[in-house]
C-alpha cells in the first residue's frame, strides 16, 4: 500500500486532481488532468486506482485511460501494469500528435 500511496502523491503532485469514479469503472478512486497547449485543450488523461481481495491479500493497481477526438470519431486508449504516468503522459502525446487527433475545444482567437 505503502508504494501505491506514494504513486498517488505523485498524481496529485502533477497536477491531476481527484474525481468521483463512474459507475462502471470497478475503481476505488481516480483521478484526471487536462493536457492543453496555447492552442486549447487537447484531451483528458484518467488514472483508476483499484484495490482488490484475493486470497486474504490485497492486490492494488493504476489503469491509465486516455480518449482523443478525431476526424472519425472517439479513440480510448488504456496503458495498465507495467506503466508509471510520466510513460503514459509522454506516450499519449506522441500518439495525439501521430493521430492528428482534434482538439476538444480551441481558444478564442
Amino acid at each position: 500500500m505503502a508504494d501505491f500511496k506514494k504513486k498517488i502523491q505523485e498524481l496529485l503532485d502533477k497536477g491531476y486532481r481527484e474525481i468521483s469514479p463512474g459507475p462502471f469503472d470497478h475503481a476505488e478512486r481516480a483521478f484526471q488532468k487536462r493536457i492543453d497547449d496555447s492552442t486549447g485543450k487537447k484531451y483528458f488523461i484518467t488514472v483508476y486506482y483499484s484495490r482488490l481481495l484475493i486470497h486474504d491479500d490485497y492486490w492494488e493497481s493504476l489503469e491509465y485511460d486516455v480518449q482523443f477526438n478525431t476526424a472519425n470519431g472517439t479513440i480510448n486508449l488504456k496503458w495498465f501494469a507495467g506503466y508509471d504516468v510520466d510513460k503514459v503522459e509522454e506516450e499519449a502525446e506522441l500518439l495525439w500528435k501521430t493521430l492528428k487527433a482534434d482538439y476538444y475545444e480551441k481558444v478564442a482567437e
